[in-house]
């Protein structure tokens, strides 16, 4: 999934713009002009109507000059109350993650391909720094009210990078947007094999140095047998993981359960990736967990983050009679 050969303006075109799962998880939300049209209507009779013929009239004509500026400002006020009161200031978003871990001796690097959906309200600032390289693009959504970048609307949007930090129409008032972000992040997260399976029954002994907890984890050993981690709780660095032995239709069910809100061309990159051999394949929901961040003003929510990447063997080597370490 992290091949760069086909057109990727034309996946950011054709991949979000219908039937992405995160933005159906994401959900929808109503656009409703109401109160704002009927607040403009009692604006036209109060400075029309009353203003002429009961604040201002006939032989009071100079009142306008005072009447109007004070009707104006005070309906400004309340449509801009409104506003704040029904969509409020920031926005939330949804982002998924899909994470591959290499922690082999020459590399200890996490591949980060991240999608999101956000809905705004009333945005302060826009502008955002980001710590560490990272592709950066928008996507092209259905058409909605809440939507200004779709097919049908030709948008005009700008977007600038100086240095890390990215300004312009990453981040709309009153808007949805979705992106496709990708980076590579340094890390010493590992799975160590501390003990083989001895007969394909009594489950091997795994240790996680992640640097960040998992709620689940299968592990797909050399010889393809299938184990679930057995936990109660989060499993995290610096403990055993306990297993069991799974069924690999298991895993590929719940791996294609995992992928299932990310894009079509990054689920269709994805999908086979469960047939590894001699690898982990987990999921976090820990802002740890190789999350890029964007806007600090996004309230992000349901965020999951799926990792796989090979098991390596713990320091002396791996056999059926090995213990763990302490």
């Amino acid at each position: 999934y992290r091949s760069i050969g086909s057109n990727r303006a034309k996946d950011f075109a054709e991949d979000f713009r219908s039937n992405w799962p995160l933005h159906q998880l994401f959900g929808t939300k109503s656009f409703n002009p109401l109160l704002v049209v009927l607040l403009l209507i009692a604006f036209g009779v109060i400075v029309g109507p009353v203003n002429l013929f009961v604040l201002a009239k006939p032989g009071r004509r100079h009142r306008l000059f005072i009447t109007t500026p004070i009707i104006s400002l005070v309906a400004s006020l309340l449509i801009m109350l409104l506003i704040l009161f029904s969509d409020g200031i920031g926005g939330s978003g949804r982002r998924l993650v899909l994470a591959e871990l290499q922690p082999g001796a020459s590399e200890k690097r996490l591949y980060v391909t991240q999608e999101q959906i956000s809905r705004t309200g009333v945005m302060i600032g826009t502008a955002f720094e980001m710590a560490e390289p990272v592709f950066l693009s928008p996507v092209i959504l259905p058409p909605s009210e809440w939507n200004r970048m779709n097919a049908s609307k030709h948008p005009i949007a700008a977007y600038s990078l100086t240095g890390n930090v990215f300004r312009g129409d990453w981040y709309q008032s009153r808007s949805e947007q979705g992106h496709f972000l990708q980076t590579v992040q340094p890390t010493r997260s590992r799975v160590e094999l501390q003990a083989a399976s001895p007969d394909g029954k009594q489950a091997p002994k795994l240790f996680s140095s992640l640097e960040f907890p998992v709620d689940e984890l299968f592990y797909r050993d050399e010889l393809g047998m299938v184990w679930k981690s057995t936990n109660t709780g989060a499993i995290v660095g610096g403990q055993p993981i306990p297993l069991a032995p799974a069924d690999f239709k298991d895993l590929e069910k719940w791996w294609r359960e995992q992928i299932s809100p990310l894009s079509d061309g990054t689920r269709k990159r994805a999908s086979a990736l469960w047939k590894s051999n001699g690898s982990f394949f987990a999921i976090s929901h820990d802002s740890h967990a190789g999350f890029i961040d964007t806007l600090g003003s996004i309230r992000w929510k349901n965020d999951a983050s799926v990792i796989h990447g090979p098991v390596v063997t713990a320091p002396g080597g791996a056999s059926p009679d090995a213990k763990p370490a302490n």
